[in-house]
């Protein structure tokens, strides 16, 4: 890809990267608060590993720019948008020289799956309410899960809490916003929480897809579709799209780089 080289990016990756969800989600890791919280929202293992490898990148290429989209009176919203698209796209290619091009397919990947529209994220979320009626006992509309199901519920369970936990952790330390915005804390730990609202049933779903076959997934799903129908009566029950998110594998884990990563 000649992007990077030429200064030149075309007027559709201009549109998508001047979302500043790339920047802010590219921000949540290098900030020292974040960290103890990235592993749950399961960044590339490489840069959990080696976190130095994306801050180094992130300090020459995005850190300046990240402050001025703080500081309004610097740089208009207009002027930001014309010159963080590049830098970003020039971070991810510097990452894939350093870091080898899966790492930074992976993280481009990450950050579609989580910080921008995905399709998954309307089945992922009826999931969730799903996946918590396998624990919440007291529920008047619970139905009992399929027995294939019961040995895994505990660790749902267990799963549910680790991230309700980390939640009340992460407002403890996140910083306060800036003041212009008039927000109690800063808009990472917003974007975190979002990647965990979805990185939750992704990961219990991975749970029960590597312990049941085939057939007892398909239970599941029969078992899913009844219990989201008797929940919400009015809602679709195929919003859960069967068992298309009931697998190993994160949404999106194939996307095509739209950023030249690929191929």
């Amino acid at each position: 890809m000649n992007s990077t080289k030429d200064n030149k990016i075309s007027q559709k990756l201009q549109k998508e990267l001047s979302d500043l969800d790339w920047l802010d989600a590219l921000t949540l890791l290098v900030l020292p608060w974040a960290k103890p919280f990235l592993p749950l929202i399961e960044i590339p293992k490489l840069l959990e590993e080696k976190p130095s490898l994306w801050t180094e990148i992130y300090d020459r290429k995005l850190a300046s720019l990240k402050t001025r989209s703080e500081r309004p009176e610097t740089m208009t919203r207009q002027e930001l948008e014309a010159v963080y698209p590049l830098a970003i796209l020039q971070a991810m290619h510097q990452l894939a020289e350093r870091g080898g091009k899966e790492v930074a397919l992976e993280l481009e990947r990450w950050v579609r799956r989580y910080f921008r529209h995905h399709e998954s994220h309307i089945p992922l979320a009826s999931w969730r309410l799903v996946l918590n009626l396998t624990f919440l006992l007291e529920r008047h509309d619970r139905i009992p899960p399929p027995a294939v199901l019961e040995p895994i519920v505990p660790e749902i369970q267990e799963l549910d809490q680790k991230f309700s936990e980390a939640r009340y952790e992460i407002y403890e330390v996140a910083p306060p916003g800036p003041e212009y915005e008039g927000f109690s804390k800063c808009f990472e730990m917003t974007l975190w929480n979002g990647a965990a609202y979805y990185a939750y049933p992704i990961q219990a779903l991975r749970k029960i897809a590597q312990r049941l076959n085939s057939i007892e997934r398909k239970e599941v799903v029969n078992w899913a579709e009844q219990q989201a129908k008797v929940m919400v009566p009015k809602k679709n029950p195929e919003q859960l799209c069967g068992d298309k998110y009931l697998r190993v594998e994160p949404p999106g884990f194939d996307m095509p780089s739209i950023l030249g990563l690929s191929g």
